[in-house]
């Protein structure tokens, strides 16, 4: 296979000097790359291949940080509340329904009314409730440690309960409804471990940098509580559901899940194509990189990159949602032999309620044109996105907003918390701008193809510029 070579953004520190640049993948590694095993990342094994690659700093400090904490995501949020841009001032573009699919001030809103109530749910003595119940024989409860006591609870009574399903007996109304609150209680016990406060302590910023997963939990105590809570509901059971990536060692994961470009190297199912892992810890440290996993009969079955971007055009600066690619798993490919695939009928649904769904963000965001990267590792995938309209961009007009520097110091500051050294680099790829993806897309003066989800301000390029190439 020839080296893989599309042009990259990077940001590097040389010296006392700061440089944005844009070059070739190949040249980027040659001067800044450098070998995992340095880095502990891999075994300094004979006889292994000697590849370089990028990020290996910032890689080892945000593994280094997942090793004190669950997530990145409060971090992340707090870090570009203070950023010196302001989005909806400077572009007239929300960027927050890109972090959380629900409504940070809703949830905090409603945190601020019923602080108490869950509170009560958060902190009520587990013990002298479950002693009270009388569900647990008083010398197993007894014998059961404190830190223990939850889980095997809702192990008991779950074992209970499905021993009296096969007597076809019904389950007393009580130990229906403790073993409701006992997973909600579990539910809130996670959720505090995760974001380092009781939800019901929670403040305003931390409910706008945790409103899906508060909102999750506010779900479960509203429907224990018979209380109306009308956020966007979790992944349903059935059918196709949605939900952005978790800022935590999930999100690395992520392409191993799938098994695309980004996998882990004997997880890829495309062992032609080049891997791109080092990609992925750039894109968990931006606020306005979102990874929209999609799911079927709640198994993850695709995900979806989005980013705002920026292309300048007769009337200015223009910013459009760009879905720079589309992966999917085995299940939704029928271009591999496997077992379990999904129909292709069920495939072009899934399809179009993803393309709905990321209009959906799209208008909370206040963006009107959505264009997509025409490639992806599923073929039906490229035939659903070919069979939209086309629009034509000029690649090197194409523009991220800050480049790389708002990553690049939010790497530094996370280096410092984890008294690590700051990396002196850091690069992406973004498909948007990579012309080699497809060997007949239109590449004339960097000209490239996309398919439009919508199209109301952008012109692109005429046809006439195009034809012929």
């Amino acid at each position: 296979m020839p080296d893989y070579n599309p042009y990259i953004l990077g940001f590097v520190r040389e010296g006392q000097r700061f440089s944005d640049l844009w070059l070739p993948l190949q040249e980027a590694l040659q001067r800044f790359g450098d070998l995992p095993s340095r880095y502990g990342l891999l075994p300094d094994q004979a006889g292994r291949r000697q590849r370089r690659s990028l990020n290996l700093a910032l890689g080892t400090i945000v593994n280094r940080l997942f090793d004190e904490m669950p997530d990145l995501k409060g971090r992340i949020h707090d870090f570009y509340a203070t950023w010196h841009r302001d989005w909806e001032r400077e572009f007239g573009i929300d960027c927050q329904p890109l972090f959380n699919r629900n409504d940070g001030r809703q949830v905090a809103g409603w945190l601020q009314r019923n602080r108490r109530m869950l509170a009560r749910e958060e902190d009520f003595p587990l013990r002298t409730t479950l002693a009270a119940a009388a569900v647990i024989r008083p010398d197993v409860l007894n014998s059961i440690a404190d830190s223990e006591l939850l889980e095997k609870a809702i192990e008991i009574l779950q074992r209970k309960q499905r021993q009296r399903q096969r007597a076809g007996l019904a389950a007393p109304g009580s130990d229906h409804e403790l073993l409701r609150r006992l997973r909600l209680r579990r539910h809130l016990d996670r959720l505090r471990h995760r974001i380092g406060v009781a939800p019901s302590r929670s403040e305003p910023s931390r409910a706008m940098a945790y409103a899906d997963e508060l909102s999750r939990v506010i779900g479960l105590f509203c429907d224990y509580a018979d209380m109306p809570w009308e956020q966007p509901p979790g992944i349903p059971l059935q059918g196709t559901g949605f939900g952005f990536s978790s800022r935590d060692r999930g999100f690395l994961a992520l392409g191993s899940r799938i098994g695309d470009c980004t996998a882990r190297p004997y997880r890829q199912i495309d062992h032609h194509t080049e891997n791109i892992y080092w990609t992925v810890f750039p894109w968990l440290l931006d606020r306005n990189y979102q990874i929209l996993q999609v799911f079927h009969d709640s198994h993850l079955v695709m995900k979806v990159h989005l980013l705002p971007l920026a292309t300048y055009e007769s009337g200015g600066l223009q910013m459009f949602l760009a879905v720079d690619a589309i992966e999917t798993g085995v299940t939704m490919r029928h271009d591999i032999e496997g077992e379990g695939k999904l129909p292709a009928d069920v495939v072009e649904g899934i399809l179009e309620q993803t393309r709905l769904e990321i209009l959906r963000i799209a208008d909370a965001m206040g963006i009107d044109d959505v264009y997509a990267e025409l490639f992806s590792n599923n073929p039906q995938v490229r035939c659903w996105l070919q069979a939209h309209d086309r629009i034509f961009l000029d690649v090197t007009r194409l523009h991220k907003v800050d480049d790389l520097e708002d990553l690049y110091s939010l790497g530094c500051s996370l280096a410092r918390q984890a008294g690590a050294p700051e990396p002196d680099h850091l690069f992406m790829e973004i498909q948007f701008r990579n012309t080699q993806l497809m060997s007949h897309q239109t590449q004339r003066r960097n000209i490239k193809g996309f398919a439009s989800l919508r199209r109301r301000t952008l012109s692109g390029l005429a046809m006439g510029e195009v034809i012929g190439v």
